[in-house]
């Protein structure tokens, strides 16, 4: 026992070693069941709830994708919808129109045909008034070269 008192003695341990070495045992002792539990305790929780928080946002993510997918779906619905409505309506003007060009265009021509039988009516009458007052004319002119030549 004197070799390892010896041994102690020149590495320098003696009572004041041991000492610190129950202070350092109780200090750990009360520091692990006091301090490192609960903050031991407290990483555990701040684990468990992030990778909760991750799992859900995983699943928020995942729940936004889905949402988008049906969302481009309805919008490429309403999208063609709305050119088919369109269309549909362009097409109905267009007919509207083309009918109101076709309407107008006939009362137009049974107009200018009504305008025409008249303009032929009035120049049929000055035709013949002028054929009238020419022959009469006709006459007055032989009646003075006429007369006048003999």
């Amino acid at each position: 026992m004197e070799l390892i008192n010896s041994i102690f003695e020149q590495l320098g341990i003696n009572k004041t070693f041991y000492i610190q070495l129950f202070l350092v045992s109780v200090s750990v002792v009360v520091l692990s069941k006091f301090v490192f539990n609960r903050v031991l305790e407290t990483l555990i929780l701040r684990d468990e709830k992030t990778r909760l928080a991750k799992k859900e946002a995983e699943e928020l993510v995942f729940e936004h994708d889905r949402i988008k997918k049906e969302y481009d779906i309805k919008w490429n619905d309403y999208e063609n919808r709305a050119k088919q409505i369109r269309t549909s309506k362009i097409d109905e003007y267009k007919r509207r129109a083309d009918a109101e060009v076709k309407s107008s265009k006939e009362k137009i021509n049974e107009l200018l045909e009504q305008n025409r039988e008249a303009v032929q009516k009035e120049l049929s009458l000055e035709v013949v008034k002028l054929n009238n007052k020419s022959k009469v004319l006709v006459d007055q002119i032989k009646d003075k070269l006429f007369k006048e030549v003999v």
